[in-house]
Parts: C-alpha cells; sequence; structure tokens
C-alpha cells in the first residue's frame, strides 16, 4: 500500500514534492496502489519511485522523471506523459493505452505485457527497451521519429509503414 505521508506531500504540489525528494534522497516513495487519476504531475520527479499498480488514468505527467521507477501494472490509460523520463523503468503489464508519450524518454525499459495501444509515440526513444514486441508496438498511433532498435523498425516498416509517417495528434 502507498506510503500516506508521500501523498500527503504529493497533493502539496510539485515545488513541494520535488524539494522533499531533494532533502531526502535515499527515500524511495510508496505510491504502490495509490488513487490517482487526472492529477496534474507535471514535472514531478518520481526517480527510483514504486508506483506498483497505481492507477493514473488520465493525469498529466509532462516532463516528469520516472527514472527507474517501478511501474509494474500501474494504469496510465490517457495520460499525457509528454517529454517524459521513463529510462530504465519497469513498465511490465502496465496499461499506457491512448497515451500521450510525445519525446518520451523509454529507453532501457522492461515492456513485458504493456498495453500501447493507440498511443502517440511520435519522437520517444525506445532505444535498448525490453521484452518489446512486434505486436504491442504496431498498435500505437505514430512512431513518427522515434527511436527504435534496427530488428524493430524493419519489421514494422514491412507490415505498419504508416506508423512512421508524420500524424496530426
Amino acid at each position: 500500500m502507498s506510503n500516506k505521508n508521500h501523498l500527503e506531500i504529493l497533493k502539496m504540489g510539485a515545488e513541494k514534492w520535488n524539494s522533499w525528494r531533494k532533502e531526502n534522497p535515499h527515500e524511495t516513495p510508496d505510491f504502490s496502489w495509490a488513487n490517482l487519476p487526472e492529477m496534474d504531475l507535471q514535472n514531478y520527479n518520481f526517480k527510483n519511485a514504486n508506483l506498483k499498480l497505481a492507477f493514473c488514468k488520465s493525469c498529466n505527467f509532462t516532463g516528469a522523471n520516472f527514472e527507474n521507477a517501478n511501474l509494474y501494472g500501474a494504469n496510465l490509460e490517457n495520460a499525457n506523459c509528454s517529454n517524459a523520463n521513463f529510462s530504465g523503468a519497469n513498465l511490465e503489464g502496465a496499461l499506457i493505452k491512448n497515451a500521450i508519450l510525445k519525446n518520451s524518454n523509454l529507453s532501457d525499459c522492461n515492456f513485458r505485457l504493456v498495453n500501447l495501444e493507440g498511443s502517440n509515440l511520435q519522437g520517444a526513444d525506445l532505444s535498448g527497451s525490453k521484452k518489446l514486441k512486434i505486436d504491442q508496438i504496431s498498435r500505437v498511433s505514430t512512431l513518427y521519429e522515434a527511436k527504435l532498435s534496427e530488428r524493430i523498425t524493419e519489421k514494422l516498416l514491412a507490415i505498419s509503414p504508416h506508423l512512421f509517417r508524420k500524424s496530426n495528434q
């Protein structure tokens, strides 16, 4: 379960939260099973945080830092994660359906069983991604200017070349 103290500080705003993170660098924020729908969490620092099974549907995570965070089974459906840093995050089993991940860093993430259907990955960096399958990535809305492994890019170009065209989303 989530740490109630962490939730209280989180709800005080980005400045207070990020300040607390700087003052407590060895504390691991725990938002496991947290219910955070539609929250504006723009530019929050969730580095190394535990968001296992967190419900974050329709949140604004623009510019947020999820580096090495645990988002196992988290619900990020319809979330705006533009310019967010997910580098090294565990996204296993996460629902990231219809999310906006424009220009996000998704390098070295675990994508095992992640649902990316309808998500916008324009300009996203997926280099070094682990467990990313063709059937997962082929269901996104766009991969225009995204960074993918050469192997995945070749396979997708053969079956879904439209994903690499500029989108109006």
